[in-house]
């Protein structure tokens, strides 16, 4: 039986140590251009090169001398650097080989598992690297690995693992993996912004072994050549050569200064492409592993294998792979609830892409803000770009997309954009519809995101299974009984929460009976008893940096400098006199040194940090009969120093904590109430705006009554009272127009007009405003929608004729024109509800028709205005068949028609043609002569219900139809339908119960008077 000696590994030990080292080195540029030019370089020893004069006679070699002098005393980073990416990429490949393999043999299995923990637990680099040159340092890359490849064998001494273990072709499969990973791993560590000076050392070595492989290459290249020229001369002995001796001698001064060419315009492109500094940093997190026994929480730490999701990873893996109509850029929303895992299938996407070649990873807001970088940049590879917290960014992301729509016919790769956040709010869709750059750029055609569903029971109960294995331990409950405990925890079945039990379990808890508050807090106290040592820690020290842990969590990070200033302060609640502990600080989060800051992360991921707040807060409160005052002054502090991550952190906190008891909703009431001090910048202001915006928001915080909500909002107005703030008017208006849109709801008219004309004064103090106006134009729509419903005629022209002169004067803002052609659509379908429809509104019905017409050729590619024309088009349709004018119904029928052709990809047309022609068919049922005339309405229908069965409304109402048809048949005076298109409406609602047959709604339409049409489950529901 043959076993894999350790001659055998050494072997391909050194084919790794020849292609990973040059790979790597090549991928450390970032900029994965360089890669087809290093690689000839490196690749091979025989491959040719250039002269050192080519490389060091000119300002290339000027440039390699001053980066030597400037890094002397250099490779300090690189060693640990190397290391940590050594470390890391062997569980990565162990993952990968059993992923590859998908072995159900046990042996192999272990097999595998066992040589990947020896290689993780020797010394991974068996030679200092500080003192070499960087010659020497990458030459001697290959002796490393020989090393690293070997020392297992010599541990085990005479153990082998036997061949026939192992899966066919694995040392092949191993060098392959290893290689991507390794380079994957080392990418990761060379471009993490900590490792700036690393990466300028790797890069120096790059090019310094370019010199000294070409100086050598050159003096072989010049050998044979004076070989040559000296056999050329004694043809008496190699007569037989002669002729082959000739033609290799003349290839050869031929090739010379080709190769001097073919260098030269290699450096130049290296040289330009190291200048270049327009590559958008892609990161892919990793995680420092503090020693200690403790859980790390957070999606990158990987604590428990990915699991389930399938559906949703299969989704967006055909978004990333799949061009559309040879477009190379779409982008796209993924949704779901905190702690669903979201950022967990972005990042594990991302390390699937890679492996594909793709460069994946996340982006920070920085790089959004750089517009200049956007507008020059040119892909290198198929890209994938992740953007968490989207929400928050919005402005800066339409501003991406649109440059990255406007520029994709120069890209040579794809690009992918993805959004994530908790949900795509009404506000960010009306955004992002009325950009049409971004519309035509988006993955869906009606903008509709990837909404991340709740994880199975499987799932739960995998990850609750895993943090068991990890510590050894058994699970005390039955799967059935414990998912009921965790539901009882959290009824959204997020997989954070069952990680969290998972690990409360471990550790010896009863989690019988327990909420989300109990969960948390049990899991904080014995962190906090495990990490920070209380015993050897006094408690003034620990409070301190426990407090610290607070504000780095609110502001999502804070430097050092935001707390030399709090220090000097002398604030009661920070304790000046202790000065901050690193040490003690990253035993519970983290900290990075960026330039010459240190910046402390807080506490990950956000519902725990969220809760700590509240926890902490508690504390301060039941501690000290001045903890509220010390916890409002806390706050007032933090408006000053990063609000916009201030006011987000606040928003997710208050909507995830609105269930607090006793002292936790005190804080809650704090967080409520929170302001900045008088004396801070507009900045402050506009932010705690914007939070008080959300804060007042009826869609948002249900717990909070409408009457609260306007004493928040009265408030903010006494706040700012006279003062000039355009910025904070803007979201000032935004309130009063949301409680437009309430009151209009609740038929509360007079509310709804006393806060119209509020946001009418803000358009007087700031008439060219026109944000502030695009926010009145919407709550005169408000306005004009409730006249309708209550029949208010006066209120209805008053509130539009505002309206046309603010389209006067705004007649170039797209936005304001769109909120217009939306209120003619409202008016025109509001109004054909009426059984006189057409005679009654006839000049109103073609006024607006002109008004959006004209809006549509203003805007033709935009899909919006074409939507709201077409709305207006169908009602009219619709108006003319009730009143028994087919001929001019089917007029309208073809501009309908017309529209959804060209637009095809938006679903509202989509949707309004196939009502119009559903509804058609049932008032043309009794009216036309022949089964043929509404059988042209109802194949049209039934095409679109085909394409969207899986869509309520649409089934709903095609349910309807059909139940109409199937069941009344009989008593219309008009058409009668035959029997076999009667057995066709039969079958579509008998597709139609396999969708929606546990549905109240759906159930008296697909019962259709036939006892067949039941099954089981819809008869127990109706008995």
């Amino acid at each position: 039986m043959k076993t894999v000696t350790k001659e055998k590994v050494v072997e391909f030990g050194a084919n790794l140590a020849q292609i990973t080292i040059w790979v790597g080195v090549a991928y450390a540029l970032v900029n994965p251009a360089i890669l087809p030019f290093a690689l000839p370089v490196f690749l091979s020893k025989e491959v040719l090169g250039t002269t050192v004069g080519a490389l060091t006679g000119n300002k290339f070699g000027e440039l390699v001398a001053k980066l030597t002098k400037v890094f002397q005393g250099k490779n300090q980073e690189l060693d640990k650097i190397i290391k940590k990416a050594l470390k890391n990429t062997f569980p990565a490949l162990e993952r990968n080989l059993l992923e590859h393999y998908n072995e159900s043999n046990d042996e192999s299995q272990s097999a595998i598992s066992s040589l990947i923990a020896h290689y993780i637990n020797i010394d991974f680099i068996n030679f200092d690297i500080t003192q070499q040159t960087n010659y020497e340092l990458v030459k001697n890359f290959a002796n490393s690995f020989e090393y690293l490849l070997a020392t297992p064998f010599e541990d085990w001494k005479d153990k082998y693992i036997k061949e026939s273990s192992l899966p066919e072709n694995f040392e092949k499969v191993f060098v392959e993996r290893f290689i991507v990973v390794f380079v994957d791993k080392l990418h990761d560590q060379l471009t993490n912004e900590d490792h700036k000076k690393a990466f300028v050392e790797y890069t120096l070595s790059l090019l310094e072994l370019s010199i000294e492989l070409n100086r050598k290459n050159q003096e072989l290249l010049f050998q044979a050549h004076e070989i040559l020229s000296t056999l050329k001369s004694n043809t008496d002995v190699l007569t037989g050569y002669t002729k082959d001796i000739l033609n290799l001698n003349e290839l050869l001064l031929q090739l010379i200064p080709s190769v001097s060419r073919q260098i030269s315009d290699i450096r130049t492109e290296i040289l330009s492409e190291i200048n270049k500094q327009n590559q958008p940093d892609l990161l892919v997190p990793s995680i420092d592993t503090y020693k200690r026994d403790a859980y790390d929480f957070r999606y990158k730490a990987q604590y428990t294998t990915f699991l389930g999701r399938e559906l949703e990873i299969d989704s967006l893996r055909k978004f990333a792979l799949t061009n559309k109509a040879d477009k190379n850029f779409y982008w796209w929303y993924l949704t779901g609830k905190g702690g669903s895992g979201k950022s967990r299938i972005a990042y594990e996407l991302c390390i699937q892409l890679k492996l594909w070649d793709f460069y994946a990873g996340f982006i920070e807001k920085s790089l959004l803000e750089n517009t200049q970088l956007w507008h020059k940049w040119m892909p290198v590879r198929n890209t994938f770009i992740v953007i968490d917290y989207a929400n928050e960014k919005s402005d800066l992301i339409v501003e991406l997309l649109k440059i990255l729509e406007s520029r994709q016919s120069l890209f040579k790769y794809s690009v992918r954009v993805l959004l994530i956040d908790r949900e795509l709010t009404k506000e960010i869709i009306e955004k992002f519809s009325i950009e049409i750059e971004v519309e035509n750029s988006s993955y869906t055609n009606d903008l509709s995101p990837i909404v991340l569903s709740d994880a199975s029971d499987d799932i739960l109960w995998g990850i609750i299974q895993e943090v068991h294995l990890k510590k050894e331990k058994n699970i005390a409950y039955e799967k059935k009984e414990l998912l009921m405990y965790l539901y009882n925890i959290d009824n959204l079945k997020r997989p954070l929460f069952a990680f969290l039990a998972g690990v409360a379990l471990v550790e010896g808890d009863d989690i019988r009976g327990w909420n989300k508050s109990e969960l948390l807090g049990k899991l904080i106290v014995r962190e906090e008893n495990k990490v920070w040592n209380l015993n050897k820690v006094e408690k003034p020290i620990y409070e301190k940096h426990k407090t610290l842990l607070v504000i780095a969590t609110l502001l999502r990070g804070v430097s050092n400098e935001f707390i030399a200033h709090l220090d000097s302060n002398n604030y009661v609640w920070f304790n000046p006199s202790i000065q901050i502990d690193n040490d003690i600080y990253n035993r519970i989060s983290s900290s990075l040194l960026i330039g010459d800051k240190i910046h402390y992360l807080g506490l990950e991921p956000d519902i725990l940090g969220e809760y700590f707040v509240i926890r902490h807060f508690s504390k301060m409160i039941e501690g000290s009969s001045n903890g509220k005052d010390n916890i409002l002054a806390l706050l007032s502090e933090l408006w000053s120093h990063k609000p916009d991550n201030f006011v987000f952190m606040l928003s997710m906190l208050l909507q995830d904590f609105d269930d607090c008891t006793e002292t936790n909703l005190l804080v809650y009431k704090i967080l409520l109430n929170t302001k900045p001090i008088n004396s801070l910048n507009l900045q402050s202001w506009i932010a705690w705006s914007i939070y008080r915006n959300f804060i007042c928001n009826p869609l948002f915080l249900p717990k909070i009554s409408i009457s609260e909500k306007e004493k928040f909002f009265l408030e903010i107005q006494t706040s700012v009272g006279d003062l000039d703030m355009e910025g904070v008017c803007i979201w000032l208006s935004t309130i009063t127009m949301n409680f437009t849109s309430y009151f209009g709801q609740q038929k509360e008219t007079n509310k709804l007009i006393r806060y119209l004309e509020i946001t009418h004064s803000y358009t007087l103090k700031y008439p060219h405003s026109q944000l502030i106006m695009a926010q009145y134009v919407n709550a005169l729509r408000n306005g004009i929608l409730d006249g309708l419903v209550n029949f208010k005629n006066d209120q209805i022209n008053k509130y539009f004729n505002g309206l046309e002169v603010i389209i006067a004067a705004f007649s170039q803002n797209e936005y304001i024109n769109y909120i217009y052609s939306l209120v003619l659509c409202d008016i025109i379908r509001q109004l054909s509800k009426s059984l006189n429809f057409i005679a009654s509104h006839f000049e109103l019905c073609n006024y607006a028709l002109d008004k959006a017409r004209g809006l549509c050729e203003l805007y033709p590619e935009n899909h919006n205005f074409h939507a709201q024309l077409n709305g207006i088009v169908c009602a009219i349709a619709v108006g003319y068949a009730k009143g028994g004018r087919y001929d001019r119904a089917n007029q309208f029928r073809e501009e309908s028609a017309s529209i959804k052709e060209k637009f095809i990809s938006n679903y509202q047309i989509v949707y309004d043609n196939y009502l119009m022609n559903l509804d058609l068919a049932r008032h043309g049922k009794n009216l036309l002569e022949t089964e043929s005339q509404l059988l042209v309405y109802y194949d049209s229908a039934e095409e679109v219900w085909e394409m969207f069965r899986k869509e309520r409304d649409i089934a709903l109402y095609f349910a309807k139809t059909n139940w109409e048809f199937v069941c009344c048949n009989d008593i219309f005076d008009g058409v009668r339908i035959s029997d076999s298109n009667i057995q066709r409406m039969k079958k579509n609602l008998r597709e139609i119960e396999k969708d929606f047959g546990n549905d109240w709604e759906f159930i008296r339409y697909i019962i259709a008077g036939e006892s067949d049409f039941l099954q089981s489950n819809s008869s127990s529901q109706l008995s």
